[in-house]
């Protein structure tokens, strides 16, 4: 008796296993790896190349990988329309959206997706931000996409959604060429030019800051009940060297890396005609560290001023790179302050 087999090699069936991936989410993990080399890779200067690519992460992946976990089906709107005015509803006929409404979906889902996952980050106790923000984005596009994956495997191939490419490429190709001229051929491909770069210089005037708006934060915290930190009451009593803990938070928006200096001091102000002049002033402390571009600097710290008086004003002064050896609100990039008690021990 002879038996005859016939196996198929690993290339076929890696080819045939290959067709069945979905094309789209595919090129979302592309794009995301893509994004995240580019984020890393490129030099912090490279302010005109980051946002492009960026903002398809913000604005649109999120979404789109939440739609096409929700609808892993093919069909078009018309004809789920049709099947809830023939009042049956069945798991075959259920999840109907067509390509249009995804795209479209994809734009208005991540709207509302990226600041709830923007407070997922706040509530689990991270800084929101910049690498936490596109790191949370890039982890829920590419589980996302798997998950989304899987779904449109369970559906049968005849209902599951997958993008028309072989038809794009044909419908591209005559637009392209089906105009009869040449003058035709060159005017439709300066049209799908001026697009591309419309669509470019849209992204970048969205995401990139004018170059006046280069700039830092500097902001006074302290911990309340819960131990969150807050901007809101703030310790007001002191006591002559003895430590009451602050918490200072720097925002590096200066689109590079930055070397900061705080400088905290105690100052005794006259108030007049509601101009402020210093009279008395005591160094504290300084504080310094070296900051990424679009991260936050969160220090706590002990203060323990040693000036006696009502009314004084405890004042942290900003400073890039180093201080002066007479810091002062006049001298320094950016400053808060808080006003205190200090009695004797």
């Amino acid at each position: 008796m002879n038996y005859e087999t016939s196996k198929r090699s690993f290339w076929e069936q890696f080819l045939t296993v290959a067709r069945q991936v979905p094309v789209d989410l595919s090129v979302v993990n592309l794009y995301v790896v893509a994004t995240a080399l580019v984020i890393t890779v490129l030099p912090a200067d490279a302010t005109t190349v980051r946002p492009i690519v960026v903002l398809p992460l913000i604005v649109f992946v999120p979404g789109y990988v939440l739609v096409a976990f929700l609808f892993p089906r093919r069909h078009s709107l018309p004809e789920r329309f049709r099947t809830f005015s023939e009042e049956r509803v069945t798991d075959e006929t259920a999840g109907y959206i067509d390509l249009v409404e995804r795209g479209a979906l994809g734009f208005g889902v991540s709207v509302a997706l990226v600041p709830i996952l923007a407070l997922g980050i706040s509530v689990a106790g991270f800084d929101l931000s910049t690498r936490n923000i596109l790191g949370t984005l890039v982890a829920f596009a590419v589980i996302g996409s798997v998950l989304a994956a899987f779904r449109r495997f369970r559906v049968a191939p005849k209902q599951r959604f997958t993008l028309p490419v072989r038809r794009w490429f044909v419908g591209l190709h005559g637009a392209l060429t089906g105009a009869g001229s040449v003058t035709g051929t060159v005017l439709n491909v300066a049209l799908v030019l001026s697009v591309i770069i419309a669509l470019g210089t849209l992204g970048g005037a969205v995401t990139s800051p004018a170059d006046g708006q280069a700039t830092s934060e500097i902001t006074l915290l302290t911990e309340n009940g819960s131990g969150d930190l807050v901007s809101e009451g703030y310790p007001s009593q002191f006591t002559s060297g003895e430590e009451q803990d602050m918490t200072v938070r720097v925002e590096n928006n200066e689109r590079e890396e930055t070397t900061y200096t705080v400088v905290v001091v105690v100052q005794r102000v006259d108030v007049t005609d509601g101009s402020a002049s210093v009279l008395e002033q005591e160094e504290v402390t300084r504080l310094q560290n070296t900051v990424g571009q679009n991260e936050i600097w969160t220090e706590r710290h002990a203060v323990a001023p040693k000036m006696i008086g009502e009314d004084l004003r405890l004042q942290y002064l900003l400073y890039k790179d180093g201080a002066p050896d007479d810091p002062s609100p006049e001298n320094a990039y950016r400053s808060a302050y808080v006003w205190i008690s200090v009695t004797e021990n």
